[in-house]
């Protein structure tokens, strides 16, 4: 596999070679959805990342800890569209996972608490 970082589109089309695979283990194919969202989302392309977040959080037979990082990075991609309901209620259901690991869940709630956190507008200063 290459890295998602370098050479993008070869990245792509390596992950997409692995979820194709037919007899591929559940395990192996959210690993490769899971970076080939990450590597959606590098390129902007949000939607995309969406989507294979999605089917990794809908897998059955997938680990705990791939279906919270799914979970938690759909949920990042939801607040950078804007989306911030969204994006709420997948860390929510980080936290909610009895098997999600912990430090999953830490991530999970500081994203809570900075979408949550009111934006303040700098003083003005008036004085001249």
């Amino acid at each position: 596999m290459r890295c998602p970082w370098g050479e993008r589109d070869k990245a792509l089309a390596d992950y997409t070679a692995v979820i194709d695979m037919k007899d591929a283990p559940a395990e192996q194919r959210a690993w490769a959805l899971f970076n080939r969202g990450v590597t959606h989302g590098k390129k902007g392309e949000r939607d995309k990342a969406l989507a294979d977040y999605t089917v990794v959080i809908d897998m059955k037979d997938v680990p705990a800890e791939q279906r919270a990082k799914a979970l938690r990075n759909r949920g990042v991609t939801y607040k950078e569209k804007g989306e911030r309901e969204k994006a709420l209620a997948d860390y929510t259901a980080v936290i909610d996972m009895k098997d999600a690991p912990r430090w999953l869940k830490t991530l999970a709630g500081e994203q809570i608490e900075k979408i949550k956190k009111p934006v303040t507008k700098p003083e003005q200063n008036t004085s001249l």
